[in-house]
């Protein structure tokens, strides 16, 4: 059953759904049945708040708000992550209402709502940004595809060219409109300034912490940085250049890196001359 959510629905309903939202759409509460289960609740938790809907709205993307990538936690990511685990998220939300409204929340939210009500505007408009304002006006390779046939293969006397050589053709366009779907051009959102441009792309490099996210780390049992145990194919591949750089200078007698076990392992054995540097 199709279940339509307005401005004009019950308010348990209306913020059944935002929790909904705000927990990442899970696909196990992607229902009517279960939005609707939760609408009571909803409106219990809201009537034990005091808040009118718009600041309530407001204390649910709070409560599902996860740490972001940088580290910033502008929600609150225990409850988030405690919420996404539950098997019920309203009934677990009802539970520890009172505790995590009135002890955790209520006392920083004149400080931390307008924060995140400015950082949820920004990631609004920045996604926004992102979508095609004309994509039927875009430009595809495709479009191209009579100006290449005229261009480069040959014709009759009727304007004809060859099926092959159309069918080519078409297959190498279609093939770099492809391409550019999976990889946009990088560009300044409207408004902003390249070198606001250049801090948001870095923004993730300038933290201290940062680390690949698709390696696999071992666990930090002394409070230090966790060592990286197995390296992802982009950051192997790094390490094979720089590895096969350094044997370049130490055939050239210069000073070799210095280098750990797992980085010995990513060096192919077809890459050195004679062994391992030092061996006889």
């Amino acid at each position: 059953m199709a279940l339509e959510i307005n401005k004009n629905s019950p308010i348990g309903l209306r913020l059944a759904s935002r929790l909904f939202i705000e927990l990442g759409r899970p696909p196990q509460f992607h229902n009517a049945k279960a939005l609707l289960s939760w609408s009571p609740r909803m409106e219990s938790v809201l009537a034990k708040s005091g808040l009118d809907y718009e600041r309530f709205k407001w204390f649910l993307v709070w409560v599902c708000r996860l740490r972001g990538a940088d580290g910033a936690n502008y929600g609150n990511d225990y409850t988030a992550t405690y919420l996404r685990a539950a098997r019920d998220p309203v009934a677990t939300l009802a539970k520890h209402f009172n505790k995590v409204f009135f002890t955790f929340f209520l006392p920083e939210a004149d400080k931390r709502i307008p924060m995140l009500m400015e950082k949820r505007q920004r990631e609004d408009e920045e996604n926004a940004a992102r979508q095609p304002t004309e994509p039927e006006n875009r430009l595809r390779y495709i479009d191209l595809l009579d100006k290449w046939v005229k261009l480069y293969l040959l014709v009759d006397e009727h304007g004809v060219a060859g099926e092959r050589g159309v069918a080519s053709i078409r297959m190498r366009l279609e093939f770099l409109d492809k391409i550019e779907d999976a990889f946009p051009m990088l560009q300044p959102f409207p408004g902003e300034s390249m070198e606001e441009w250049i801090d948001r792309e870095f923004e993730l490099l300038r933290d201290d912490n940062w680390r690949c996210k698709d390696c696999t780390y071992a666990f930090s049992i002394d409070g230090g940085d966790e060592s990286r145990i197995k390296l992802c194919a982009d950051c192997d591949s790094e390490r094979i250049l720089w590895a096969q750089d350094d044997l370049e200078w130490m055939h050239d007698g210069e000073t070799e890196s210095v280098w750990t076990p797992l980085e010995w392992g990513t060096v192919p054995l077809d890459h050195l001359d004679g062994g391992w540097p030092g061996s006889d």
